[in-house]
């Protein structure tokens, strides 16, 4: 049962959403330092927006938004990053619909994930990331931001969104 949420039965191999039902079983991993960062990627068809947590594992910062350069490009780009920023786990954002079901973007996203798990040797979650995108626009419009700005910072403002919830759930599947 998590410890964060009366009523939920996530453990240590499911996802907890908060005030959701968990959906996803995940491979029981060994839990990382305290001392690492954790990454959240927001993929997307033509972008990926990146957040990246502090040691701590408190606050989660939006970082940039990668353009979209092939699925191999992209592995590599987010590979590197988890080596140059000291990355002990990489949350995902899973778009379901809004019925919870998997429909065909989050079908594109595992596919994604499943190559990054391959490439990198730190745990890769999923993490429901509905209504972060929609959240993040809402955040942007009310700090009056250009409409070019708002399209380029969305996708990163999403990831981070989501990175704090899953942070602020315990880091379900990291560290307790």
């Amino acid at each position: 049962m998590c410890v964060n949420h009366p009523g939920c039965w996530a453990g240590e191999a499911r996802v907890c959403l908060g005030w959701r039902t968990p959906v996803f079983k995940l491979r029981k991993m060994p839990a990382p330092s305290m001392h690492t960062r954790a990454l959240g990627l927001d993929v997307g068809s033509k972008t990926i927006g990146m957040a990246v947590s502090d040691p701590g594992a408190a606050i989660a910062t939006a970082h940039e938004v990668l353009r979209r350069r092939g699925e191999q490009n992209d592995v590599a780009a987010v590979r590197t990053f988890c080596q140059d920023h000291a990355v002990g786990r990489i949350v995902v954002g899973l778009p379901l619909e809004l019925d919870g079901t998997v429909g065909h973007r989050a079908r594109r996203v595992k596919r994604f994930v499943k190559a990054l798990e391959a490439a990198v040797e730190i745990p890769v979650l999923l993490w429901d990331e509905r209504f972060s995108t929609a959240a993040a626009k809402r955040t942007l419009l009310a700090t009056d931001t250009s409409r070019a700005r708002q399209k380029a910072q969305v996708d990163a403002l999403a990831a981070q969104f989501f990175l704090q919830g899953w942070l602020d759930a315990g880091c379900p599947g990291g560290h307790q």
